[in-house]
């Protein structure tokens, strides 16, 4: 099994507030590997990026400022191999955070 990095704790901004209205994930198959990761760390639309079984490498998560600069990244990484595109439509749930804060906790008990 793979090895989970930590990350210290931060702020969670409203990707809409820093001009990000589309979301969209993003499946992947590419036979470079390489080359994909290279141009998924160049790019700053790229988000969240995860290896994955199946019949797909990579599934990433892509953060633009519209419809059509999403189209545009997808025509930018048509080069690293094919895709399949997920439009977020909505988020019924809200971020999560893996561990309650200090009072969240205390009211637990």
């Amino acid at each position: 099994m793979g090895r989970f990095s930590s990350r210290s704790a931060g702020t969670i901004i409203s990707p809409e507030k820093v001009g990000k209205h589309t979301v969209a994930f993003m499946l992947f198959h590419t036979r470079d590997c390489h080359a994909f990761l290279d141009f998924c760390r160049s790019t700053p639309d790229v988000v969240e990026c995860y290896r994955i079984s199946g019949e797909h490498n990579y599934l990433l998560k892509v953060m633009t400022e519209s419809i059509q600069a999403l189209e545009e990244f997808g025509n930018q990484s048509d080069k690293t191999g094919t895709y399949t595109t997920l439009i977020v439509m909505s988020s019924p749930i809200d971020y999560k955070f893996l561990i309650p804060s200090f009072d969240d906790a205390n009211l637990l008990r």
